[in-house]
């Protein structure tokens, strides 16, 4: 007589390898690429201002870049971003031209043109010939050049009362007339752009952190995450400081495609046939990623809120009910009760052990977990997503508002 079906056992070794598989998925769909921006330009033209602003720092925090109005920069020295994405990284490069880096060894000996993108920083109007140089030399390479005017307050101090618009307009057509001084020595722009090509892609910022979000920061942030190849501009976009409210909509737009994919990992873990081991293995565990996921890119943390700008928020109120062990509260008691898979494993188990000698009541289980699993998932993290971008956007506004009051004065 023959051995019937053998029943389907898991052991704690079988959980503990699902859990390894699926933190080594979750960690393979969070890795972020190394990515090297390079900053170069003339003594105090606003380079480690910059890096340090789009990097969420002030310049008395840890780990910002000396900002001391002398040559600063007498060697490339590296900035990354913080925590998660720290692979990401500013390298602050001196001008072209320095004793320590002349014009003929520039390229050779800094590698700069290794760089995933290059912004030439100037100011006091136009830019200095080996400023153009270096673009030049950097599109004849293929390599993606940006041109940055900065210390745009200190333009808008001295402009006599004109507009932020008319300043933006004379510094252009500045830019525009050395540049044709430029071509007529040194030849066309590379690449086939036109000198009108060249102006319209120069951006005009002031590198402040209290000045963030202002003039074409905003813009020049997303420029530099266009400017860098498919598989590098998502860790670029999530790690850049939240100056306006309108790059909060691009980080969300990036966290919802996390909440897909994470709510795919849940439809995983609604197969695991243990009661119980679905919510324990992968709900939580999910839930509290994509917690701190976003926590970091909207730049939430408790000490973002030190900013005199916002004292009038309440930052515990305004993070009430969103750290991980309350994620579920704000969810209504019916899907509260869907939440977890455990239930849905719980049936699995019953079925099974009614039909024991087949395994199909573990097969249907373990297919309503993983078809309801993912939805609730899905609706849990949307749910959390929206409340925190909300907080940011609070946050941010209070912060452009009065930024921009006290340009205007």
């Amino acid at each position: 007589m023959g051995a019937g079906p053998s029943k389907l056992k898991v052991s704690e070794e079988d959980v503990a390898q699902v859990q390894k598989q699926l933190r080594a998925h979750i960690k393979n769909m969070e890795t972020v690429k190394d990515t090297t921006l390079a900053v170069t330009g003339m003594v105090s033209s606003g380079k480690s201002t910059f890096i340090n602003t789009d990097r969420g720092l002030r310049p008395e925090d840890e780990g910002a870049a000396a900002t001391d109005y002398v040559q600063t920069t007498a060697e490339v020295s590296t900035y990354p971003y913080r925590g998660l994405y720290s692979p990401v990284r500013y390298q602050d490069y001196p001008g072209v031209g320095t004793p320590e880096f002349p014009q003929d060894t520039y390229l050779e000996k800094t590698g700069i043109l290794n760089s995933d993108i290059i912004i030439i920083m100037y100011h006091n109007g136009t830019p200095k010939e080996m400023d153009l140089w270096l673009l030049f030399e950097a599109v004849r390479a293929g390599m993606k050049a940006l041109l940055v005017h900065s210390k745009m307050d200190e333009c808008i101090r001295h402009a006599n009362g004109e507009s932020i618009a008319k300043v933006k307009q004379r510094l252009q057509e500045e830019l525009r007339g050395r540049l044709e001084t430029y071509c007529r020595t040194h030849g066309p722009v590379p690449g086939g752009l036109t000198i009108d090509q060249v102006c319209e892609k120069a951006f005009f910022i002031s590198g402040l952190f209290e000045h963030a979000g202002q003039f074409d920061f905003p813009q020049l942030q997303e420029a530099i995450v266009a400017a860098l190849p498919v598989e590098k501009q998502r860790g670029l976009s999530m790690a850049q400081y939240v100056g306006s409210p309108r790059l909060i909509d691009t980080k969300a737009r990036e966290l919802h495609r996390t909440a897909v994919y994470y709510a795919l990992s849940a439809s995983v873990g609604g197969l695991i046939p243990v009661p119980g081991i679905s919510a324990v293995a992968v709900d939580l565990p999910l839930i509290l990623a994509f917690f701190n996921k976003a926590k970091a890119a909207l730049h939430l943390d408790n000490d973002e809120f030190n900013d005199p700008l916002l004292e009038e928020i309440n930052y515990a109120g305004l993070m009430a009910g969103l750290e991980p062990a309350a994620a579920m509260l704000f969810i209504t008691p019916r899907l509260k009760r869907l939440l977890v898979t455990a239930p849905l494993a719980w049936l699995s188990a019953a079925l099974a052990k009614g039909l024991k000698s087949t395994g199909i009541g573990i097969a249907l289980g373990m297919a309503v977990g993983a078809l309801v699993g993912g939805p609730v998932m899905y609706y849990v993290l949307r749910q959390l997503l929206k409340r925190m971008v909300k907080a940011a956007k609070i946050k941010a506004k209070i912060i452009y508002n009065a930024r921009m009051e006290k340009l205007r004065r």
